[in-house]
């Protein structure tokens, strides 16, 4: 957890998210994280959404003081984590191994901010496309997708700067159910153009594709 006091995500937020969503939880590990939580200082945060995934965790969106855009939390297994295109770096990775191999139970979490964007529309994608950046050098296969991934993300902005739309996100939960129905915006002078609709469902058939894969 960060402990720079300038960071937008304080200890004590995090520590609120976490608290405030485990204490919607049936699972039994919940009621010793809620005691963790409340062993340390923290922030009360504002619940926007929270939903139980049946066995791998629980997911929620909050708003905290330091942050101008909501945060989504997820809490619970590895299974979870790998659904949101999750990974541990290697230290990381052989401490949860270790902790496993002394029948310790292990519950990771993950935050982000919720903010507009693409990152709200195909996370999974945007995802894949950090973790290749953050692999150099690239080798002819993971080049190749590298390239393809950028193709259509940049196939999707250049939809996106056209037509004036910052955020078409009650479009993309009409088309595919991604993302949330609150914070999109309407094209800024009237309507979409003719068959700009059609356009844009075939590049979200594009990234659809991409998002199944992950």
């Amino acid at each position: 957890m960060p402990d720079s006091e300038d960071h937008p995500w304080k200890r004590q937020a995090l520590l609120g998210c976490l608290a405030e969503l485990e204490s919607n939880s049936s699972h039994p590990i919940a009621k010793a994280i809620i005691m963790f939580c409340k062993s340390h200082d923290t922030i009360s945060v504002k619940t926007k959404k929270i939903e139980e995934i049946p066995g791998k965790g629980m997911k929620g969106s909050f708003n905290i003081p330091s942050s101008d855009h909501p945060v989504e939390m997820i809490v619970g297994n590895e299974t979870l984590m790998k659904d949101h295109v999750l990974s541990l770096n290697k230290e990381a990775a052989e401490t949860l191994d270790s902790w496993k191999d002394q029948a310790k139970s292990v519950v990771l979490t993950a935050i982000r901010t919720a903010a507009p964007g693409h990152g709200s529309i195909f996370p999974k994608t945007m995802s894949r496309l950090f973790s290749l950046a953050a692999k150099p050098p690239l080798d002819g296969s993971t080049l190749e997708e590298t390239r393809r991934l950028q193709w259509k993300v940049s196939t999707a902005e250049e939809f996106i700067v056209k037509n004036s739309i910052l955020g078409i996100r009650k479009a993309i939960f009409q088309f595919l159910g991604f993302s949330h129905l609150s914070g999109g915006r309407l094209p800024l002078r009237g309507g979409l153009a003719k068959g700009a609709y059609e356009e844009w469902d075939e590049v979200l058939g594009q990234l659809a594709y991409e998002e199944s894969k992950l």
